[in-house]
């Protein structure tokens, strides 16, 4: 009988990779460990809570599930773009908080230039309350005293004289009168009047306090927010200990007696990679084939690793067109000693949206899974929780096409699950005990018991 292997993301938990709905807490409480990502812990805390009611509503209890990493990264991606979706015209609006999250501030408020503007324009309406010229009563008072004066000190110096001028009104009498009067017009004036509507230190002013308050984000701060979670699954799913991965090496090592194994997996996570490794079995994704071919070849020996949904190693790099080729994407890996350091954006499907994207491997990576489904007889799945709707549809339709097809499924709460998928199995195991095969346990202790060896 021909196997091919399935799984999800509870065949990676013995590793330490967080389960669905554990990294939903983790994402939330990596956002709340870093200070710079104040609002995006509060936006991450908001949707996550919007879900969990969400579940209240249908008659679940919120508290037995938690949420689910992708619908979470889903909602999240939904209410980045909510102005843009076909129905947001029908929308009256939004949760009041949805607006409110979605608040952009100043990237700086420059205060130099404002306060070089309220210098200027402070000096120019301290000059314009100035502004009237003395009057030529005043001018000719002071010209005559000074005219006096200067006439007493030259003749005291071609006497020999020292120059000491008296008169019955000095200089600095007259124009101390002169400067009090002026500043006493200049007083009054302040007292009556306001900064001219055109003055460049109200409209500089004005501008500065604009800037300083907040403006909608028209779905940038969401966006940022799901960048933020993917960067941070970095963290969360890059495994390095080859120890932690042990359990897997029965299951790695079918391939080392020269038997075609191939496994399609649900996660980014390396725990694969990293156990062929350790186990000195080469491990093939295809995405180099890919690259150049734009398909996935599995028709040899040896152990195939189909990513349906990308990699945390993997990032896509646009060639640009020419006179032979048009433009195209391929996908790079990533070294192991770089991931954490790189910044680039991993190329993965998170989320429940755009599964079906055109857009990167994903369409070919479907088109080899049903390939490798077409050419087994039995399908195990480990940690899949049925609810990817896309996987489910493949799953039905290669049960479905022949009575000599038989899943085994690999999950300690199978038959406590409420996913209507799985209801669905648990219907056909009723009529077909020997089709649907179910081993309560976790995924070390089932792959040690089916496989050999132990982890």
């Amino acid at each position: 009988m021909t196997e091919m292997v399935l799984l999800g993301a509870g065949a990676s938990v013995e590793a330490g990779v967080p389960s669905a709905y554990d990294m939903t807490k983790a994402i939330i409480n990596a956002f709340e460990r870093d200070p710079r990502y104040k609002l995006q812990a509060h936006v991450a805390k908001f949707v996550a809570g919007g879900l969990l009611f969400q579940q209240g509503i249908r008659g679940l209890s919120p508290l037995d599930l938690g949420v689910n990493v992708e619908e979470f990264f889903s909602a999240v991606q939904l209410l980045a773009v909510r102005n843009e979706l076909e129905a947001a015209p029908f929308v009256g609006s939004w949760h009041t908080m949805v607006e409110e999250l979605d608040q952009e501030g100043p990237s700086s408020l420059r205060l130099e230039p404002l306060l070089d503007v309220i210098f200027e324009a402070t000096r120019d309406e301290l000059l314009a309350a100035f502004g009237e010229n003395p009057s030529s009563l005043d001018i000719g008072r002071i010209d005559k005293v000074l005219e006096k004066a200067v006439k007493a000190i030259v003749e005291a110096a071609v006497k020999g004289r020292h120059a000491s001028p008296h008169s019955d009104e000095s200089l600095g009498k007259a124009v101390d009168e002169y400067l009090s009067k002026i500043v006493g017009k200049w007083s009054i004036k302040l007292k009556s009047r306001h900064p001219r509507p055109d003055s460049d230190f109200r409209q500089a002013f004005q501008k500065a306090v604009n800037d300083s308050l907040p403006r909608p984000g028209e779905g940038r701060v969401f966006e940022r927010a799901a960048e933020l979670m993917i960067q941070t699954l970095k963290q969360l799913v890059w495994v390095i200990a080859p120890e932690k991965v042990a359990y897997l090496s029965p299951l790695i090592e079918r391939a080392s007696s020269g038997q075609r194994v191939v496994i399609a997996s649900l996660n980014y996570d390396n725990c694969i990679e990293l156990a062929a490794d350790t186990t000195q079995v080469p491990c093939e994704t295809g995405i180099r084939h890919w690259s150049e071919t734009g398909t996935f070849d599995i028709s040899g020996d040896g152990l195939y690793l189909l990513k349906l949904h990308g990699s945390i190693d993997w990032r896509k790099r646009v060639i640009q067109g020419d006179a032979q080729r048009l433009p195209h994407s391929v996908i790079e890996q990533v070294l192991s000693a770089q991931v954490s350091a790189d910044r680039g954006e991993p190329a993965v499907i998170f989320g429940q949206r755009n599964k079906l994207t055109a857009d990167g491997p994903f369409l070919a990576l479907l088109r080899a899974l049903e390939q490798a489904l077409a050419e087994s007889d039995l399908l195990t799945i480990i940690g899949y929780s049925f609810r990817d709707d896309h996987i489910n549809t493949f799953t039905s339709r290669w049960l479905n096409q022949s009575s000599d097809h038989c899943l085994r499924v690999i999950d300690p709460h199978f038959d406590t699950s409420s996913v209507e998928y799985v209801e669905q199995l648990r219907e056909l195991r009723r009529g077909s005990p020997l089709r649907v095969q179910v081993i309560q346990k976790h995924a070390g202790e089932a792959i040690s018991d089916l496989y050999g060896g132990s982890a």
